[in-house]
């Protein structure tokens, strides 16, 4: 659905409070005031920067490397972490 997924660390499960923790500081919001259905599009914060970032903490954090059009197309932090999740 979100296009080129690649995981570059064998299996390595989502930690959930991680992931959130990591977006908020890309975001530059305090960590736990961001949720899964929060539209990126509301978020002042979530620009191309957020997105290079993003893919940059993808791949050291959680061992996936995601194309950018994949990112782009999410909507929700929810898709984000879908992403990442991916298999």
């Amino acid at each position: 659905m979100f296009g080129a997924v690649t995981r570059t660390k064998g299996e390595m499960p989502v930690d959930t409070q991680l992931f959130l923790a990591s977006l908020a500081g890309i975001l530059k919001v305090l960590p736990g005031s961001i949720k899964g259905e929060d539209q990126l599009d509301q978020c002042a914060s979530w620009d191309s920067l957020a997105v290079v970032t993003f893919l940059t903490m993808a791949n050291s954090k959680f061992g996936v490397r995601v194309s950018p059009p994949a990112v782009i197309r999410c909507k929700t932090v929810a898709d984000l972490m879908r992403l990442v999740a991916k298999p």
